[in-house]
């Protein structure tokens, strides 16, 4: 929390564009969940279309043209706004981005300047190098795609939450009877990804602080003939990085495979839910009279 409040302090210098990119993305979450409610739409209208006698489809054909053709134009309509607004709102965040990554960088090698010669002796040259290449671009990384993805994934959580509750709340109660599963889930597999990520940056740092010095070093370590201790070195290092990145990987696809299984229990459950209490309800929305 107190590196995320760090963060705000360059964040603070473009707020304005933070601002605007924020609500393009508000934009373009609500044009997407228009697509669901045009798609359903549409199975309402023409679902039955080809159980209609032949008289009934001829009458009715044109009328079904004109409705395809419309909803055909909104939704040509509702992707060209998605497309216009998603490339504005990457572009900003790609400026404020690549801004705010200028910033860190000139105030961390001012930082770097005034250290004490004690601390260069003791700290390798090439871990240096990748805190202020490597890591600093990971702040780059989460304002262009974290940020938005965790703004756009709670508004269309909320939307459809209060959607689902107009609609059936029934159903919306057994489906949000999930989320602190989906909780207990993030908050079991957080820590164990935060520790291997964390450890895969440290192994990536090592990996430039031994290229860093073989490079600088090139002429002694040619002149005692230690290239193959170092190529040995290098390689032993990269394997470890594999082996961490792998790991990160493996837990990150296991907290995505837990969602998407806790989600499909979720339908289920709201499915089962609905034909339980309500069994006639689907034959009788196209078999009843009345």
């Amino acid at each position: 929390m107190a590196l995320f409040l760090r963060l705000l302090q360059f964040v603070r210098n473009y707020k304005w564009p933070l601002l605007w990119a924020l609500l393009l993305v508000l934009v373009a979450t609500g044009a997407s969940m228009v697509w669901p409610y045009v798609i359903g739409r549409v199975t309402d209208e023409l679902g039955g279309f080809d159980k209609l006698s032949q008289v009934a489809q001829e009458a009715k054909r044109p009328e079904a043209s004109r409705f395809v053709l419309l909803v055909g134009g909104l939704l040509v309509g509702i992707y060209l706004v998605q497309a216009l607004v998603n490339y504005s709102r990457a572009l900003l965040l790609l400026f404020v981005g690549n801004r705010i990554v200028f910033d860190i960088r000139q105030q961390l090698f001012r930082h770097i300047q005034r250290l004490s010669m004690r601390y260069f002796d003791r700290t390798p040259h090439g871990r240096i190098m990748a805190r202020v290449m490597y890591d600093v671009e990971a702040v780059q990384s989460v304002l262009s795609h974290g940020i938005v993805d965790i703004i756009s994934n709670t508004v269309t959580l909320v939307v459809a939450l209060i959607l689902l509750f107009v609609v059936n709340w029934r159903m919306a109660i057994v489906a949000t009877g999930i989320l602190p599963i989906y909780v207990l889930n993030f908050l079991m597999l957080k820590r164990k990804i935060r520790q291997a990520a964390s450890d895969a940056r440290e192994q990536y740092s090592a990996i430039y602080s031994i290229l860093s010095e073989d490079i600088s070093g090139i002429r002694v370590i040619k002149a005692f003939a230690r290239q193959q201790h170092e190529s040995r070195r290098f390689v032993s290092e990269v394997r470890d990085s594999i082996e961490l990145n792998i790991k990160v990987g493996r837990l990150r696809t296991l907290l995505g495979i837990n969602a998407g299984l806790l989600t499909n229990l979720a339908t289920v459950a709201g499915r089962t839910d609905h034909v339980y209490r309500f069994p006639g309800a689907a034959v009788c929305s196209r078999d009843c009279p009345g």
